[in-house]
């Protein structure tokens, strides 16, 4: 790798070099392409991205506010400790990529939309009745998190036994 102090900032490819500024400097290095075995399992996947991500325009409006109303109550995977709400289309994407992969039929609404209907959600609170507060709304105790989680924290250091 080669740093150089120059007055101005090269940036990007220039034939098969590659020019960049990081905190130390300009820095330059080959351009490379990287591999891609193109295996028969790697472009059927590839192939059911594009498939899914091609049948999102597909969809009614109606169907996609469904699925945006849901995606606004879901949760990216944390990276580098930042996490943000998912869009209807990632939502779709990532649920139907995977019912795809593994040969299952694809869905237009999301699951949690199907489970919680508003005819199954008004039976809830019936099936509950008698019990504790927190079983009516089906919550834990609020307890039952921390004791577990020093429970298992006591089990990794060999201080103690699983509950």
């Amino acid at each position: 790798m080669l740093i150089m102090k120059m007055p101005y900032t090269k940036s990007g490819k220039c034939g098969n070099v590659v020019w960049q500024r990081n905190r130390y400097g300009q820095i330059c290095y080959p351009a490379f392409t990287p591999f891609n075995p193109r295996s028969a399992a790697q472009v059927a996947v590839r192939g059911n991205f594009a498939a899914v991500s091609a049948r999102w325009r597909t969809l009614t409006q109606a169907q996609r506010d469904v699925w945006i109303a849901v995606a606004r109550t879901k949760w990216s995977k944390p990276r580098l400790f930042q996490r943000g709400r998912l869009t209807g289309c990632q939502l779709f994407v990532k649920v139907n990529v995977a019912l795809a992969n593994q040969g299952k039929p694809q869905v237009d609404l999301p699951p949690e939309h199907l489970r919680l209907s508003k005819r199954a959600a008004s039976t809830i609170p019936a099936a509950f009745e008698g019990k504790r507060k927190n079983e009516e709304c089906g919550r834990w105790p609020r307890n039952f998190i921390s004791v577990k989680c020093f429970s298992l924290i006591k089990l990794r250091a060999g201080l103690g036994y699983p509950c």
